[in-house]
């Protein structure tokens, strides 16, 4: 559903921009929308804050960022659950050596690296700190690049208007230079205060473009990937219970009502009908 809602809004929104760019009475876009020199001052300024701002070996998360936003979908709590409960009733009754078989046949990552710190250590105190420790850099990884995603939210407005400004004075300059015999010989085909007008137009787009960027593009992505970081982290955190639950040797129906503490009422029902099937 999240890739579904993502295709929706980008739909969306370009609909609704794309047909505010359309003059109707002469059926045609607005031309001065369209300018290289202003979107190349707010994408290059943006990139340039970035790579000043972030060492080069997190700049991979941009481009991660952006695919994770697109492409992924949040796992179910079920899934997770029943897994989990699956893996415990293997431990029941075969022992907790025994999972190390199903360990490759495991899609969730989180899952496949508790399994694996369960079969390599005795202790409940290490085991739960090195999930812990875990958890902790999987919300720094997120939360770094969120961060980048939101600084560059503040970027885009900031090099918009600097574009604007600088168009205004490349205009100012350039009606400063003309003699008043040109001005003369301008007003009897073209209106000074006409070109004035273009011309401050066509500098507002890099504002234009500025915001479209950090209010359709940048804090989005940075909005979803906060998102989809807090249903991974709540997925961890069941997990990190059930894996500490299978080590203890917990009986599966009390690790069923302990990661069911988790989740809703509705889904509880549906996972007990399930069960009992």
């Amino acid at each position: 559903m999240n890739k579904l809602a993502t295709l929706l809004g980008l739909m969306l929104g370009v609909i609704v921009v794309v047909s505010s760019m359309f003059d109707y009475q002469q059926m045609h876009f607005v031309s001065a929308f369209f300018d290289a020199r202003s979107a190349l001052i707010v994408l290059g300024g943006v990139l340039a804050a970035v790579l000043i701002n972030y060492p080069l070996n997190q700049l991979p998360c941009l481009f991660k960022g952006i695919w994770i936003a697109m492409s992924r979908e949040s796992r179910s709590e079920q899934m997770v659950i029943d897994e989990l409960l699956d893996l415990a009733i293997i431990s029941q009754r075969q022992g907790k050596l025994a999972l190390e078989k199903h360990i490759e046949s495991i899609d969730h990552g989180f899952i496949r690296l508790g399994l694996a710190e369960l079969l390599t250590s005795n202790d409940a105190s290490a085991l739960e700190r090195n999930l812990h420790n875990e958890l902790s850099s999987m919300q720094l990884r997120h939360a770094n690049c969120q961060e980048m995603f939101y600084n560059m939210a503040s970027y885009a407005p900031a090099f918009g208007m600097l574009g604007t400004v600088m168009g205004l004075i490349m205009m100012m300059s350039m009606q400063g230079n003309t003699n008043p015999a040109d001005n003369f010989a301008m007003s009897e085909g073209n209106d000074v205060m006409q070109q004035l007008l273009t011309g401050m137009g066509v500098a507002l787009v890099t504002t234009f473009y500025g915001v479209l960027l950090a209010n359709f593009i940048f804090l989005p992505i940075a909005g979803k990937l906060s998102n989809l970081s807090k249903q991974e982290i709540r997925e961890a955190e069941i997990i990190m219970m059930g894996i500490l639950a299978i080590h203890r040797q917990e009986s599966p129906l009390r690790i069923k009502d302990e990661l069911l503490m988790f989740v809703s009422q509705r889904l509880r029902d549906d996972i007990n009908e399930q069960r009992q099937r």
